[in-house]
């Protein structure tokens, strides 16, 4: 009784989900990428499976979640916001020391096609901070912190902003285009 038992799990793991999608095909069901005869075996095998059921609404979830968001601003007026991330590891690795006079090293963020690199000097009082965007013709820096705008800054046509003296803190920062914007949700400037 004990080997039949035995035997019956081994097969049951054996062959558990085995006629299952993978999930890169599951991932091009859901993208309709799949051509219409493998999309219609998949979706008559999701009636009867509730694994693949399960797995296919967290891709849509996932899928969902990665969409650009329409978000009203302060101004009432919505634009597609998409969500820049720091690349720390395209920065060169930084020395102890660096040479007097030498400039900070920028930090980058990406987001689809567009670049923003942001350099922080120190002053007497607070920080100034000097930004270019590229891969956007934006028009504006608007630096938020706790729900109000500390500043707003114009972007020239090459890019390039700064923020001539603001305070150590947190901020959001949103770059402003015509139809849309970039949000670096959390910027951390320290003296």
């Amino acid at each position: 009784m004990n080997d039949e038992h035995q035997l019956e799990s081994a097969l049951a793991a054996l062959f558990f989900r085995a006629t299952c999608p993978d999930g890169l095909q599951l991932g091009e069901f859901q993208t309709e990428l799949l051509p219409a005869h493998e999309s219609e075996t998949i979706l008559a095998h999701l009636a009867n499976c509730p694994y693949c059921g399960r797995d296919l609404a967290l891709t849509q979830r996932f899928m969902r979640a990665a969409q650009p968001a329409e978000r009203p601003t302060k101004s009432g007026v919505a634009w597609r916001v998409r969500v820049a991330q720091l690349l720390d590891s395209l920065r060169a690795p930084q020395p102890a020391l660096q040479l007097r006079g030498s400039a900070p090293e920028p930090a980058i963020y990406l987001v689809d096609d567009v670049q923003i690199a942001l350099t922080v000097e120190r002053l007497t009082e607070g920080v100034a901070l000097v930004g270019f965007v590229a891969g956007v013709a934006a028009i504006s820096a608007d630096f938020w912190q706790n729900d109000q705008l500390v500043a707003s800054v114009p972007i020239d046509e090459s890019g390039s902003f700064a923020v001539e003296q603001i305070a150590v803190g947190r901020y959001q920062l949103l770059l402003r285009a015509v139809d849309s914007a970039i949000e670096i949700p959390e910027l951390v400037l320290a003296s």
